[in-house]
């Protein structure tokens, strides 16, 4: 996770903002269930992969992985202008946003229902809900 410091929070909060203005969440056709609103279903080997809520739009879900970016809920890993991995706590579900296309700034997400499946830090603490 990156690790915000006083040394590094300016350089932080504008390489951050300028990720989270970018950012754009386009979903994956292997984590919809039949009837969402993102699209089309695309059936896999593994029928039981987590799915993402219904309730979803692009929209709403673009404006919750910028909000997780711009506060920080990031991997330390980056691709480009973009972290590679940012974290979305909606009704006590974490959902872990995973960059697709670096260039362009896409990510899909799917949820961590099980709390040992959490990234070590996110675990220790509890994070505001990204409604």
């Amino acid at each position: 996770m990156l690790v915000i410091t006083a040394q590094n929070r300016a350089e932080a909060s504008v390489k951050l903002t300028r990720a989270a203005d970018n950012a754009q969440y386009l979903g994956s056709p292997y984590h919809r269930l039949r009837g969402s609103k993102m699209g089309a279903v695309t059936d896999r080997q593994w029928p039981d992969a987590n799915k993402c809520p219904l309730t979803w739009t692009r929209e709403s879900a673009t404006r919750a992985l910028r909000r997780a970016i711009r506060d920080g809920y990031v991997s330390a890993a980056w691709e480009g202008e973009f972290p590679r991995l940012a974290w979305i706590l909606v009704d006590e579900i974490l959902y872990e946003a995973r960059l697709s296309n670096s260039a362009a700034g896409e990510y899909h997400a799917y949820p961590l229902e099980d709390r040992r499946e959490w990234p070590k830090e996110l675990r220790q603490m509890v994070l505001p809900n990204l409604r």
